[in-house]
C-alpha cells in the first residue's frame, strides 16, 4: 500500500471549482464589492478568494478531514505571492499584463490543488502514538476511553496508509455516510454505481432513501444493500455476485453534521442477513415495505409541520437504526426497538395533528416470521 496510491485516491475526490478565467472574474467581483479585501483565501467577505467557491471535496468523510479553515491558512502561507500578484494585475484587460495574470491564475490553481491533497493526505495518516488512526473505529484518545487500548498499541505508517486507502475507497452515500465492504463485492459495487450513475457515489434518490434515513448509518446500509440486491438479481452472474456480497463484512463511516468528528461502525459478514432476509422474496418485501412506510409517514409529517415533527421523526429513525443494526448483525428483528418505533409513529400521527398516512402492515408481517426476537432476547 503506497502513499502515492493514497494521493491518487484523494485527488479523485478533490474538486477545484474554478478555471483560470473564472478565478480572475471571481477576484474582480469580490474586489468590486470590497476594494480593501485582504489578498488571501478565506470565508466570504474576508478574502479576495472564497474558500468554499475554490475547493470542494465530494467524499463525506474526507470533507470532514479537509478542515477548510486550516487548509486555507496553508494555501495563504505557501501561495501568498501568487495571490498578491493576481490582485496587483486584476485590472489588466489585454496585452502582456493579462497574459501574466492568466499565468498566475493557472499556477495558483495548480498550487492550491497540490497543497490541498497534501493537507488531506497528512490528516489521514498523521497521529501521535496515543491515538488510533483517525479513520479507525473507536478512534479517540486513551484519556477518553482508556479501556479500548493496549498499553503498547501503535500503528505504523504503512498500517495508517492502508486504513486511509480503505476510507478513501469507501462508497459515499449522501452527505454524511460512506461504506467500505471487505472483499471483491466492494469493487463490483463501485463498478455498478459508476455504470449506472456515471459517478463514484450515491445520492439518496438513487436508492429511494429519505434524508432522514441518510442520517442513520445502519438504516442507510440496509437501504443500500436492498437496492444493490435488486440490481444484482438482474445480472447474468447474479448468483456469483450474491455469494460475494454474503462473504463481505465492512465499516460504515458516519459524519454527523452537528459534530466535528466522525464515527466508524464495523459490521460482520452479511451471509446470515442475506440468507434469512434477501434471498427470501417475502421477507425482502417486508423490509422494503417497512422502509417505505416509515419514510412516507415521516416525510409527510415533517413537510406539514416541520418544527413540531422534527424531534419525533428523529426519534423514530433512532429506534429504526437500532432495529437495522440487529438485522445486519444478527439477522433478527429486536422486539423492543420495533415496539418503540411503532409507538413513536402512532404518536406522530395521533390526534389528527398531522393527518399523515400510516401503514403498519409490515408489523403484522414481521410477527409471522421466525426472526422476531422475543422481549427476553431483546432485553425488553
Amino acid at each position: 500500500m503506497s502513499v502515492e496510491s493514497l494521493r491518487e485516491e484523494i485527488e479523485n475526490w478533490l474538486e477545484i471549482k474554478m478555471k483560470p478565467p473564472e478565478l480572475i472574474d471571481h477576484i474582480r467581483k469580490n474586489l468590486s464589492k470590497k476594494p480593501n479585501l485582504e489578498p488571501v483565501v478565506g470565508k466570504k467577505g474576508k478574502g479576495v478568494i472564497v474558500m468554499g467557491d475554490l475547493i470542494g471535496v465530494k467524499h463525506p468523510v474526507l470533507k470532514k478531514l479537509a478542515d477548510p479553515g486550516n487548509m486555507s491558512k496553508r494555501i495563504n502561507r505557501e501561495a501568498s505571492e501568487l495571490i498578491e500578484g493576481m490582485v496587483d494585475l486584476i485590472d489588466a484587460r489585454k496585452g502582456e499584463d493579462l497574459r501574466k495574470l492568466e499565468s498566475l491564475a493557472r499556477e495558483f490553481l495548480d498550487k492550491a490543488r497540490e497543497i490541498s491533497i497534501d493537507f488531506i493526505l497528512n490528516k489521514t495518516i498523521e497521529a501521535e502514538n496515543d491515538l488510533r488512526p483517525t479513520m479507525m473505529p473507536g478512534s479517540v484518545g486513551r484519556d477518553e476511553i482508556p479501556n479500548l487500548y493496549m498499553p503498547t498499541e501503535e500503528y505504523e505508517r504503512d498500517e495508517r496508509v492502508k486504513l486511509a486507502l480503505q476510507l478513501c475507497r469507501s462508497v459515499a452515500v449522501g452527505n454524511w455516510i460512506s461504506i467500505y465492504f471487505e472483499g471483491p463485492f466492494h469493487n463490483y459495487l463501485k463498478q455498478l454505481i459508476r455504470s449506472k450513475f456515471n459517478r463514484p457515489y450515491l445520492e439518496s434518490e438513487d436508492i429511494g432513501a429519505s434524508s432522514w434515513e441518510m442520517n442513520e448509518p445502519f438504516v442507510t446500509l440496509l437501504r443500500m444493500i436492498l437496492w444493490a440486491y435488486g440490481e444484482i438479481s438482474e445480472e447474468r452472474e447474479g448468483d456469483e455476485i450474491i455469494e460475494m456480497m454474503k462473504s463481505s463484512s465492512g465499516i460504515i463511516y458516519f459524519t454527523p453534521k452537528s459534530k466535528e468528528r466522525y464515527t466508524a461502525f464495523s459490521f460482520p459478514q452479511l451471509n446470515r442477513f442475506v440468507d434469512s432476509w434477501l434471498q427470501r422474496k417475502d421477507r425482502r418485501k417486508i423490509l422494503e415495505s417497512m422502509l417505505d412506510s416509515v419514510k412516507l409517514t415521516s416525510s409527510v409529517a415533517y413537510g406539514r409541520r416541520r418544527d413540531a415533527a422534527a424531534k419525533q421523526v428523529e426519534l423514530i429513525y433512532r429506534y429504526f437504526n437500532l432495529l437495522a443494526t440487529s438485522l445486519i448483525e444478527r439477522a433478527s428483528i429486536p422486539w423492543e426497538p420495533l415496539r418503540k418505533m411503532v409507538d413513536a409513529i402512532i404518536d406522530l400521527a395521533g390526534a389528527g395533528r398531522y393527518n399523515v398516512p400510516v401503514n403498519l402492515y409490515f408489523v403484522m408481517m414481521l410477527g409471522e416470521t421466525d426472526e422476531l426476537g422475543s422481549p427476553q432476547e431483546s432485553g425488553g
